[in-house]
């Protein structure tokens, strides 16, 4: 048996690694399919107004 201690430190890592990679890979899609739909939004120069 695992110490809690222990248990608590494999969660953790195991979450780091696994949830954090597929945080990551969604988090740059959506940021890709954004500016797919508004690409205006980047070309926009901010003093323009």
């Amino acid at each position: 048996m695992l110490t809690f201690k222990e248990e608590k430190r494999l969660r953790k890592q195991y979450f780091n690694e696994n949830y954090s990679s597929k945080y990551l890979n969604i988090l740059q899609n959506f940021g890709q399919d954004i500016t797919k739909m508004f690409p205006e939004v980047l070309n926009e120069p901010d003093m323009e107004h």
